[in-house]
């Protein structure tokens, strides 16, 4: 989101849609992008609403026995973030704070193959 409201608000807009067309539209809950706007001026506050999401629509597809649906969100999730931030780095002259969150990925990368490897995907 890294002060890009708009676009963030119509990313997870798309994602609603997608969802919707993969089936897992009742992952997805209703109130995160009025959450979203309604607190985009409070990094915290945007953070914490997006770890409950994927918290939710973790525990909401393993209930429904499609764990490997689970993994492939977070997968994707991951690689769309870095995406993003990557795009976001190159736009900015300044980006040091962005491009050491990049940076100290690696560890996070590790543990996503790992969840790859146990959904199997390779």
């Amino acid at each position: 989101m890294f002060r890009q409201h708009e676009p963030a608000i119509q990313y997870f807009a798309t994602s609603n849609i997608l969802a919707d067309d993969l089936g897992l539209g009742t992952t997805v809950q209703e109130d995160f992008i009025l959450r979203l706007e309604a607190h985009a001026g409070n990094k915290d506050t945007l953070l914490q609403v997006v770890q409950e999401f994927f918290i939710k629509n973790d525990i909401q597809l393993k209930q429904r026995g499609v764990k490997h649906l689970s993994g492939c969100v977070l997968l994707g999730g991951w690689i769309e973030g870095m995406n993003l931030g990557t795009k976001i780095v190159s736009k900015k002259v300044d980006a040091s704070a962005l491009m050491n969150i990049l940076y100290n990925q690696r560890e996070a990368l590790h543990n996503l193959i790992s969840i790859a490897k146990s959904i199997g995907v390779d």
